[in-house]
């Protein structure tokens, strides 16, 4: 992190690194979006209606 605060990298490497950042969130807020319909799953089944299996 110091070393892109430092303006140590060409921009190649920055967009490289931009274009990873990008897929990493993706990824993350895909488990993020797929656990949270899981834990809503579980919270229905709280209140009392169907259960539904985890996978």
């Amino acid at each position: 992190m110091a070393e892109l605060e430092k303006g140590g990298y060409p921009l190649n490497k920055l967009i490289s690194l931009f274009e990873e950042g990008s897929r990493l969130a993706r990824h993350c807020q895909s488990r993020l979006d797929s656990t949270e319909r899981r834990l809503a799953e579980l919270v229905d089944t709280a209140d009392g209606t169907a259960e539904r299996p985890l996978d």
